[in-house]
């Protein structure tokens, strides 16, 4: 989103989203889950060496929000998975995020500029590489986090929107995300492995 957005609340009202879903996947990726009957990745594993050469991927994301004018807060949890095997080894980025995000937002000139800014706080648990599918099947619920490399991280985004006084003309809005890139330090906060 673009942070600047929430400059435009009107005044005196403010919103609470106590659902806020979003997410996709690809129809392969639904027919893998339909015929394992499970959206557990490490049990997905048997069938991505079954079919290889394709690409599966998975996401969704969770985020309930308060929302006023020129400020909000927003609670994240959101899940990825992607891979592709060659029938050997699986190449995959599977992370599980949990965080906090604020955006604050203001009005210029008359309302014709209106700036905002957005920072997040996320503790990452994520398992990215190259494994070999004879390791991935010694895998079970215990030894499965072995695989996972934790860390939090503290990210922002910046966002403007330019809207011209006269009916009928667009609003031009540019985000510049993750600002000099978020940088992720160890932890064991969900992962105690």
């Amino acid at each position: 989103y673009n942070p600047a957005g929430v400059a435009n609340q009107f005044k005196r009202k403010w919103e609470v989203n106590l659902l806020d879903l979003q997410g996709g996947m690809g129809l392969n990726t639904v027919a893998r889950i339909w015929k394992n009957q499970s959206f557990g990745p490490y049990r997905m594993f048997g069938e991505l060496k079954q079919n290889p050469g394709n690409y599966y991927f998975l996401n969704a994301a969770s985020l309930p929000s308060f929302t006023m004018r020129g400020f909000s807060i927003s609670l994240i949890g959101s899940y990825q998975f992607a891979g592709q095997s060659d029938g050997v080894s699986l190449d995959t980025d599977l992370r599980q995020d949990a965080g906090i995000a604020f955006a604050l937002g203001r009005n210029f000139a008359g309302n014709l500029f209106k700036l905002g800014f957005t920072g997040k706080a996320l503790i990452r648990n994520q398992m990215k590489g190259i494994f070999s599918h004879d390791s991935l099947a010694t895998l079970n619920d215990s030894t499965f986090p072995s695989l996972f490399k934790e860390g939090w991280g503290v990210g922002f985004d910046l966002g403007i929107l330019v809207t011209l006084p006269e009916k009928f003309l667009p609003t031009l809005g540019v985000v510049w995300k993750d600002v000099f890139g978020t940088q992720f330090h160890a932890s064991n906060i969900l992962n105690s492995q």
